[in-house]
């Protein structure tokens, strides 16, 4: 049985963090440990956190020394994930959730296909408590090699992980991959085409994971802001290169 593990980065994230908690200990599959990794959060975040420690749920708070910045604390979150003993991982930002069913069927996905190591599934996008859209690539499940999803992508955009919370991936995918810190919107954009263009990836229309935009300051400041569409134009340009490659 495959050991998955979920990380969690986050920053002042006191007002969204426990509905992602929830969310996460709800799980049925239990092969499975939780991993927050506070960025010297200056709310009450460690205190809500640490109400989830302990034998009752699988979860393990990691408090960074200084602040590594947004982008750094996603590859502080790869580190944690390298280092440890685990098979699979899964980024989950404060705000976001997952279906209680979601780790399990992305566990059968990847064992119903042989050198499947990395899925991802449809999502909904949460705009207010009270209204939300889902977000479904492709009608019917599929399976991409790294080359057609790459394509895809110069089409889609960053559709492997509108949300990060819908993606599972191996950890031998990953290698020497990062996420750009010179990027602030676009990051992980590139790190996703990085790694899905050398395996591919599967994809299963069921909505398994849910975006909350209220919650994302991140993805709201940098969206906005006048580098959010040169920095797409570059990860175009890089997912060019690896098409060449």
């Amino acid at each position: 049985m495959q050991k998955v593990m979920i990380i969690v980065p986050v920053w002042n994230g006191a007002k969204f963090i426990e509905r992602t908690l929830d969310s996460l200990v709800a799980q049925t599959y239990k092969n499975l440990s939780i991993v927050v990794l506070d960025n010297v959060s200056e709310d009450n975040t460690v205190e809500l956190v640490r109400k989830y420690l302990g034998n009752k749920y699988p979860v393990k708070l990691i408090q960074n020394e200084i602040n590594v910045g947004r982008v750094g604390n996603w590859n502080k979150a790869l580190e944690v994930f390298k280092a440890s003993d685990t098979d699979f991982c899964k980024l989950v930002f404060a705000g976001d959730t997952i279906a209680p069913d979601c780790i399990e069927k992305q566990i059968e996905q990847i064992n119903s296909r042989k050198g499947l190591k990395i899925v991802n599934c449809a999502h909904s996008v949460r705009q207010t408590v009270n209204t939300s859209y889902d977000m479904v690539h492709f009608n019917i499940p599929r399976y991409l090699s790294g080359k057609e999803a790459l394509e895809v992508s110069l089409q889609k955009g960053n559709w492997f992980a509108g949300t990060t919370a819908v993606m599972l991936f191996a950890k031998e995918v990953i290698g020497d991959s990062e996420f750009d810190e010179s990027l602030l919107w676009a990051s992980d954009w590139k790190f996703w085409a990085e790694i899905v263009g050398k395996v591919g990836i599967g994809y299963t229309c069921q909505v398994r994971a849910s975006f909350f935009m209220e919650a994302r300051g991140g993805h709201r400041k940098y969206g906005q802001d006048s580098n959010a569409q040169k920095e797409e134009e570059q990860v175009k340009e890089y997912i060019k290169t690896l098409l060449c490659e």
